[in-house]
């Protein structure tokens, strides 16, 4: 993992470590990492500062996203988590211990995930994946999940 700064005329390396994550993101001064069933908070030189965690039949965690204060994490087997991130640790925000991402029961499943986003104020969640029948192939659809209501859409292009 290599950190940059990008404010100013200059692009300066601020840290660097090595990790085996395949998924980062950075909220103020905290980096975000996937570990198998679990997202660790470490600070810029890469130690653990907090570990938040899915069951392991979750799955994977595969994407992070930060948006605001809100970061969002899905794992491999569809399920996601947010946290809230405006004070000292993160706090869990929606639903409790994880939410499958569901689609309607006749619409055709869902490939490997392959972006997830937050909304800066954490009330929706968009989702792309490969096709279900060729993983080489985007899915023409995006998922949304309200928080609110805790209901999935489906938008097809």
């Amino acid at each position: 993992v290599e950190i940059h700064d990008l404010g100013g005329a200059d692009v300066k390396l601020v840290s660097s470590f090595a990790s085996a994550s395949t998924s980062c993101a950075i909220h103020r001064d905290s980096l975000f990492r996937n570990n198998d069933s679990r997202v660790e908070v470490c600070n810029f030189q890469g130690t653990v500062k907090q570990t938040l965690l899915f069951d392991e039949s979750h799955g994977k965690v595969s994407q992070l996203n930060v948006s605001g204060d809100f970061l969002v994490a899905v794992t491999s087997n569809h399920y996601l988590k947010m946290w809230k991130l405006a004070g000292r640790e993160a706090k869990q925000h929606g639903p409790g211990p994880g939410r499958r991402i569901d689609l309607p029961a006749d619409a055709a499943p869902m490939g490997e995930l392959q972006s997830v986003r937050i909304n800066c104020n954490g009330s929706k969640v968009s989702f792309l994946s490969s096709s279900s029948e060729n993983a080489a192939r985007p899915d023409s659809r995006v998922v949304v999940y309200d928080v609110d209501t805790d209901n999935f859409s489906l938008y097809d292009f």
